[in-house]
């Protein structure tokens, strides 16, 4: 449901008793699906286990649940992680293939609210270079890419795709629900000064609410086949 693909990663569960990530299939976007369940966590190392897993607060420990049942759900993904979430270079390629295929003009950060966050049945791929705010009641669909910090609050939300990669910075209000997947990334501080590895990226959950991020390969599936004609 979350992974946070970087080494050194700090996350801050807040002191809510409600939000949840779960990595358990969830049917949304229109599709019914069971498929298996993930994890509700996935990190690169064990080390990050243990950081996590120390940033969430003993009354939300049972609202991190997924495939292995035990809470709360942080695991060690990199073994299953695709090659190109693996690497800086990897990441990099991966966003400017998206880029060149947004469906709307790539919107430069700090911004809010973009215009057009799709539909359910018109899903978009939006790119933000820099910061993106999302506030009030405002719900997208599709693939979100932020390079900057993405800070969702209110009611806001997403469904489909979150990809925070660059600064690696995700602060997310306890009201806030995100369907499908979310990945955040640091591909600008690199590992110790080495850009080529990925380094620390910081997440968190801030202030109460019944909000979530809950995995839906439903969601997932609606994002991935929003497609768009292209100038060659």
């Amino acid at each position: 449901a979350l992974t946070l693909d970087g080494t050194g990663d700090a996350y801050n569960g807040g002191s809510s008793s409600q939000f949840t990530v779960d990595g358990n299939e969830h049917p949304g976007c229109g599709i019914s699906t069971t498929g298996a369940g993930l994890p509700a966590v996935g990190v690169t190392t064990a080390a990050d286990v243990a950081a996590v897993t120390s940033g969430i607060p003993s009354n939300r420990t049972q609202n991190y649940i997924g495939v292995d049942g035990t809470t709360p759900d942080v695991q060690n993904v990199s073994s299953t992680l695709p090659p190109n979430m693996q690497s800086v270079s990897a990441l990099q390629t991966l966003l400017s293939t998206i880029k060149n295929s947004v469906t709307q003009p790539v919107i430069n950060g700090p911004a809010g609210n973009p215009s057009d966050v799709g539909t359910a049945s018109a899903p978009q791929i939006i790119y933000v270079n820099g910061d993106l705010n999302l506030s009030g009641n405002t719900v997208g669909y599709g693939i979100l890419v932020v390079t900057g910090t993405l800070t969702g609050v209110g009611s806001s939300g997403w469904n489909g795709i979150v990809l925070v990669v660059g600064t690696g910075n995700a602060q997310l209000d306890g009201t806030t629900i995100w369907n499908g997947a979310v990945l955040v990334a640091n591909t600008t501080t690199g590992l110790a000064g080495n850009l080529t590895v990925l380094g620390p990226t910081t997440s968190g959950i801030n202030g109460g609410g019944n909000g979530g991020i809950n995995y839906s390969s439903g969601c997932i599936a609606q994002a991935s086949s929003t497609t768009t004609f292209q100038r060659i």
